[in-house]
C-alpha cells in the first residue's frame, strides 16, 4: 500500500500578534486539508519549535487554533515550516510566518494639567515627550471619576499634549488616579498611570 501525503490549503499566514510577558496562543486559517493530517509540528527560524502538537484538521477548511508564541517574544516577523503528519507516518510541509507587533510606548510624567472645579464638563491635558509604535487611540479607567471612552488622538513620535482628557462637570475637588490604555490600530496595547488634581475654587464670606 502506498498511502498519500497530506494536504494543506492555506496562505501560511499566522495571524499576527502583539509582543506579550506571556505565552499565547494564535491561528492558522485553511481552506481545505486532505489525507487526514491529525498532527502538526513547526520549526521556526528565530524563535522556540513548537513539538508534535494534536489537531483535528477539518476536510473544509477551519483554522489552526493552538499555534504557540512564547513568553517575551520579540517584535519582528518569524517565518517557520510547519509539518502535517497523517496516523499512518506520512507528511508534508508548509511555508508559514508569523508577525508579532510592537505594543505602544508613551514617554511622560504621568500627571494631568489641573483643573478648577467646574459645573460644565472640561477638558484637561497631559504632556509628552515622545511616543512609540504609532498609538492612536486612548481610553482612560479613573478611580473616583467616570472613565473615559476610547478616544481617537493623534499622537505624535516627538511629543506633544493629549488635549481631550474629559473631566466631568461637578466633579468634586481631589486628585484621582487612573490608567490610561494606548491602542494602535492593529490592537496591540500599553498603560500608563495618570494622576489628575482637580482644584478647590475659592469663597468669600
Amino acid at each position: 500500500t502506498v498511502n498519500s501525503n497530506p494536504t494543506i490549503t492555506t496562505s501560511g499566514t499566522v495571524t499576527a500578534v502583539c509582543s506579550s510577558t506571556s505565552g499565547q496562543n494564535t491561528t492558522l486559517a485553511y481552506s481545505a486539508s486532505g489525507f487526514s493530517p491529525n498532527r502538526y509540528s513547526i520549526q521556526w527560524t528565530g524563535l522556540a519549535n513548537q513539538v508534535i502538537t494534536n489537531f483535528a484538521f477539518a476536510a473544509g477548511g477551519g483554522s489552526v487554533d493552538n499555534i504557540l508564541v512564547p513568553a517575551n517574544t520579540a517584535a519582528g516577523t518569524y517565518n517557520g515550516v510547519m509539518t502535517l503528519l497523517t496516523a499512518n507516518g506520512c507528511s508534508t510541509t508548509q511555508n508559514i510566518s508569523l508577525t508579532v507587533n510592537s505594543n505602544p510606548t508613551i514617554t511622560t510624567s504621568g500627571t494631568v494639567t489641573a483643573v478648577c472645579s467646574s459645573a460644565s464638563q472640561q477638558n484637561a491635558s497631559l504632556t509628552y515627550s515622545a511616543s512609540g509604535f504609532s498609538p492612536n487611540r486612548y481610553s482612560i479607567q479613573w478611580t473616583g471619576l467616570a472613565n473615559q471612552v476610547v478616544t481617537n488622538f493623534a499622537f505624535a513620535a516627538g511629543g506633544g499634549t493629549i488635549n481631550t482628557i474629559v473631566v466631568p462637570g461637578n466633579t468634586a475637588a481631589g486628585t484621582y488616579n487612573g490608567v490610561m490604555t494606548l491602542l494602535t490600530a492593529n490592537g496591540c496595547s500599553a498603560t500608563q498611570n495618570i494622576s489628575l488634581a482637580v482644584n478647590a475654587n475659592p469663597t468669600i464670606t
